[in-house]
């Protein structure tokens, strides 16, 4: 099945239409005190008990008392009442109404109050309709929340409310036309005294600091990945800044991170898509601004690192999965027609295992040679020479050149041998930005610690990555150790955090906070007190280990963000994931965090000496 997301993806609204409800008729019962009814007419010779009146025969007036065959039936015939005439008995004009008339009503509010007052001289829990310690009060919205002057509260969550929904209707409309290309210039070489960093020069998607929903904590950690944007926003030939984005289900549909991609390119340059798995390992992962399908005649095998099935030798690829087929299985991936970003691309590149008796991958760009493309045959086996070292297993790359424009990749199995492999990439040359999406959906934290180290040294130091960034939490509230201390899980994060930094030293590092969480207690969505908790202990590792911290808790709008969240559409009904819009409203907020701090740090550093060439990578 083909999956494509060329531009903003619709929102799907699912509409609750209730059965229409049977209108019902009232009519009273004759009274004693009514006329004596009339003769009954003689029946017709060819009339029946289930025959209709004859239309001919005299109608009694409304409210006067009806022979029993003279009905029509309740619903047969509309109801008209000209005018109602009370006996002198009935009630005294001006009069106050007797007691006696609210007899009925007393009695059930008397024994509806007995019942309540009941359930809490017993005690009975399950009846009772308010317990001690809950924030829910019956009626309160009604007459509470007024009397203890709590309405100026409710209020204002109201306006936050809104104010959250409007920021996510302007984030959905950002970004929504073809990014410009960028002008490129060649870096001056790097001596000393040589270049310096000029005066920062504001851009038009600078994001205004009295709109700053949250600032970065620690940003002096990012400064490595400053420095690359620095060199991708003059310009450099070749000055590509790239990020490796993890997470959980939060990122699925690749929501929060094509929205972060999208601003980052129409901002520095469009750079191309970035990693892409070579088969769909959860209905949730799927991208935006490319195309993907299966295209093969039979499904890849597949290992997901949530999963942990690769205990053997560790190796799940820089996105978390990995696949294999010995021949038959195909992906195909394709430049969108239109949307903002991912029209062009002029490197595509092949992450795979060679092997010993490895099989072939073929490479088929536009159709193949039979419809004016070309194509690439990749042999997976491992050389002779890699054979007389002694290894088994060997990650690779085969990076192929294309002219910059739109393009069509068929990835395939080709027989052979058993083929393995991790993923590909669709880049440009650059100056540009390059956002990685990895949505480990399901996924705890602690599984990133499933990567074989030497494995996710070679992954990571090949893809040159500037920034790493880390979402997860989501599925780690669910922990049955973390009930009263989140001392495990400071010791997992902190433990992941480190393996990650070794393999990649040069990259700065981002932990970007769980999204609040809900849960109904009496009738109301309130935030589950983990949540903070989490967000406190994600805080201790980010400074603890050297990176940056974003509060997405606190930009959401702290406690309770669920539930205004909620109102407006922004979460979904599992109170646990944000909506398009929510997701769209979040990258939004971690954009304009980066790049408050960006502007921050350019005008920091201007006069100071830069280098105007990254570090280059390790040979693979």
């Amino acid at each position: 099945m083909r999956h494509e997301d060329e531009g903003t993806p619709a929102e799907t609204k699912a509409q609750n239409t209730p059965a229409d409800a049977p209108e019902t008729a009232s009519t009273g019962d004759a009274s004693p005190e009514d006329p004596e009814p009339e003769p009954e007419p003689d029946p017709s010779p060819d009339s029946s008990p289930d025959s209709a009146p004859d239309s001919s025969s005299p109608t009694p007036e409304i409210g006067e008392h009806r022979a029993p065959d003279s009905h029509l039936g309740l619903l047969d015939v509309e109801e008209q009442v000209s005018k109602v005439v009370l006996g002198e008995d009935d009630v005294t004009a001006g009069a106050p109404l007797p007691i006696s008339t609210f007899a009925k009503l007393l009695s059930a509010l008397a024994t509806f109050a007995a019942l309540v007052a009941a359930s809490y001289l017993i005690p009975l829990e399950w009846a009772q309709p308010w317990r001690a310690g809950e924030d829910y009060v019956p009626y309160w919205n009604v007459i509470g929340r007024e009397l203890m002057g709590q309405g100026a509260a409710a209020d204002a969550d109201a306006d936050a409310a809104a104010h959250m929904a409007a920021l996510a209707e302007r984030a959905v409309d950002e970004v929504v036309d073809p990014v410009a290309e960028r002008e490129v210039v060649d870096p001056p070489p790097d001596s000393e005294g040589g270049a310096r960093y000029p005066d920062y020069a504001a851009h038009a998607l600078d994001p205004d600091p009295a709109e700053l929903e949250r600032a970065i904590e620690n940003p002096a950690a990012l400064a490595p990945f400053y420095e690359a944007l620095t060199r991708t926003d003059l310009g450099y030939a070749g000055a590509l800044t790239r990020v490796g984005h993890w997470g959980d289900s939060v990122l699925g549909n690749d929501g929060i991170t094509s929205a972060i991609r999208r601003r980052m390119q129409a901002r520095f340059g469009d750079a191309g898509h970035g990693f892409h798995a070579l088969e769909r390992y959860d209905a949730s992962y799927r991208h935006q601004n490319v195309r993907f399908e299966s295209a093969g005649a039979g499904p890849w095998e597949l290992c997901f690192i949530r999963n942990r099935c690769m205990k053997t030798d560790g190796r799940y690829g820089y996105g978390g999965v990995t696949v294999w087929s010995t021949g038959g299985a195909a992906s195909e991936f394709e430049t969108p027609s239109k949307g903002p970003v991912g029209l062009r691309i002029s490197d595509f590149e092949l992450w795979f295992m060679r092997r010993d008796k490895g099989g072939k991958l073929r490479v088929r760009i536009d159709g193949g040679p039979d419809r004016g493309g070309s194509e690439v045959v990749v042999d997976t086996a491992l050389s002779e020479a890699q054979l007389a070292q002694g290894l088994e297993k060997v990650d690779a790359w085969e990076r192929i050149e294309l002219e910059d424009g739109p393009h069509r990749v068929e990835v395939r199995a080709g027989g052979g041998g058993l083929v393995r492999a991790y993923g590909v990439v669709l880049e440009r040359e650059g100056p540009g930005v390059v956002w990685d999406g990895m949505a480990l959906i399901g996924a705890f934290t602690k599984r990133l610690g499933e990567f074989d180290d030497a494995h996710l040294h070679d992954q990571l130091e090949h893809r040159g990555l500037d920034l790493m960034v880390f979402t997860f939490g989501g599925n780690d509230m669910t922990r049955a150790d973390l009930r009263e201390t989140m001392d495990p899980y400071v010791e997992d994060y902190a433990a992941v955090i480190r393996r990650f930094r070794q393999a990649r030293p040069a990259a700065a590092c981002l932990i970007m906070g769980p999204v609040d969480h809900g849960e109904r207690v009496g009738g109301r969505v309130v935030s589950r007190e983990i949540v903070a908790r989490m967000t406190t202990a994600q805080r201790e590792v980010a400074l603890a280990e050297g990176c940056a911290f974003f509060d997405t808790l606190a930009a959401m709008g702290g406690d309770g963000a669920v539930a205004r969240w909620k109102s407006e559409s922004l979460m979904s009904g599992d109170l646990s994931h944000p909506s398009f819009k929510g997701h769209a409203l979040l990258g939004a907020m971690v954009y304009r965090a980066l790049m408050a701090g960006y502007v921050d740090f350019r005008r920091a550093q201007a006069g100071q000496p830069m280098t105007t060439q990254p570090e280059p990578a390790q040979p693979d």
